[in-house]
Parts: C-alpha cells; sequence; structure tokens
C-alpha cells in the first residue's frame, strides 16, 4: 500500500510556478530584442530617406552650377534627422552622399545607421 499523508509529493509543489517565470522571462528577453531590432530597422529606413534626398537636393543644385551643392545636401540631411559623413560632387551634376542616424536599440549601447545615395541627370 501506498500511504499519502498530507506531505507526500511536497518536494515537486511550487515547480510549476518556477517554469512559469522562466517562459515569462524569455518572453520578456525576445520582446526587448524584437523592440532593438524595430530601432535599427527604423533607423536604417530614416538614413536612407534622408540620403536619397539630401542627394537629389544637391544633384538638383550641381545642375543649376551652384557653388557648393554638398551644403544644400548637409541642411537636407539634417531636416531629416540624418548627420552627412561625406558628400562628392562627382562627373558632371553627379553626387554622392553618406549620412548616417544615431540609434541606441538598447540602454547603453549606441549604434550608427548609414545609408548612401547617388542621385545626378539620367544618362551620366
Amino acid at each position: 500500500m501506498n500511504a499519502q499523508g498530507p506531505g507526500a509529493g511536497s518536494g515537486e509543489r511550487g515547480s510549476a510556478g518556477v517554469l512559469v517565470l522562466g517562459v515569462v522571462a524569455v518572453a520578456l528577453v525576445g520582446i526587448v530584442l524584437l523592440s532593438a531590432l524595430a530601432q535599427a530597422t527604423a533607423a536604417r529606413g530614416l538614413a536612407q530617406g534622408a540620403a536619397d534626398l539630401a542627394a537629389l537636393a544637391a544633384a538638383g543644385e550641381a545642375v543649376r552650377g551652384a557653388a557648393d551643392p554638398c551644403a544644400t545636401a548637409t541642411a537636407v540631411a539634417e531636416r531629416n534627422g540624418a548627420t552627412v559623413v561625406s558628400c562628392a560632387v562627382g562627373d558632371g551634376p553627379m553626387v554622392q552622399v553618406r549620412v548616417r542616424v544615431p540609434v541606441q536599440p538598447l540602454p547603453g549601447w549606441t549604434r550608427d545607421a548609414t545609408a548612401e545615395a547617388r542621385a545626378g541627370p539620367v544618362g551620366l
């Protein structure tokens, strides 16, 4: 016969609670990592948009014969939340712009999302 008293099987008592806490902790870490990935992806999109607009604006200025198309690129990039890393006016009015956008996906971890764009008249 198996006698089961009030204390029988108490060695596993509460183990389901610990398991649930572990699953919740893993889920929270996953949510934090997905949030960091979403922030990094959004910053990359912002950087690409700013680079595209800056390159187009600078190329437009270069076509008109402006003295410093890169000044226009810098102003446009800053209005779009980016900083110009490099700007080069090539053959004719062809302009290449590289920008960066700082992003902090996790507390204490800051990175730069970068993007590059090139613009100019068709056929160059």
